[in-house]
């Protein structure tokens, strides 16, 4: 799949599916933005697989399958054929994230213990950015963001404004 493809299913799944979340991609620096979007993206398919099905070990086996393919990707090995694991898979060829934290928290959840999923996800956003005034501004938003309801036309302004 070519990368303009894969980078716009990212962009509809997300808007689609997490349209907050979509929001607040608009509050990274332009040339992270659509790092963000990947990210993001697979986000939302990891939040899927809650919703998908409420047995815990097939979330955990489907969970396992992601830590797995991001595992290859960052081995240099080939992965499975999806548009949001060919983006990952860009970010990861110029950068060093570390989904360790990310999936321990997300298996946290599905196990129902207490964890901080969007903590961990947030930290992976965050080190996207290098310069570190927009990495401060952006950290703002994502607290601002935290606190606002669902209601996604007040979010968007508050977020905007910072009010």
């Amino acid at each position: 799949m070519t990368r303009t493809l894969s980078h716009n299913y990212c962009c509809d799944d997300v808007r689609r599916n997490d349209y907050n979340l979509y929001l607040l991609h608009f509050f990274m620096p332009r040339q992270n933005r659509r790092n963000a979007l990947a990210l993001m993206a697979m986000h939302v398919e990891l939040n899927a697989i809650a919703m998908k099905s409420t047995d815990p070990m097939i979330r955990l086996i489907r969970l396992k399958w992601w830590g797995d393919e991001v595992e290859k990707i960052t081995s240099g090995n080939p992965h499975a054929d999806s548009p949001v694991l060919d983006e990952v898979e860009t970010i990861l060829s110029c950068s060093t994230l570390k989904f360790d934290n990310y999936f321990d928290q997300f298996e946290k959840s599905f196990r129902d213990e207490l964890c901080d999923v969007d903590e961990a996800f947030y930290d992976i956003l965050t080190s996207l950015i290098h310069n570190e005034k927009a990495k401060s501004k952006f950290i703002k938003k994502l607290m601002l963001h935290d606190q606002l309801g669902d209601d996604v036309s007040l979010r968007a302004f508050r977020l905007l404004f910072g009010v």
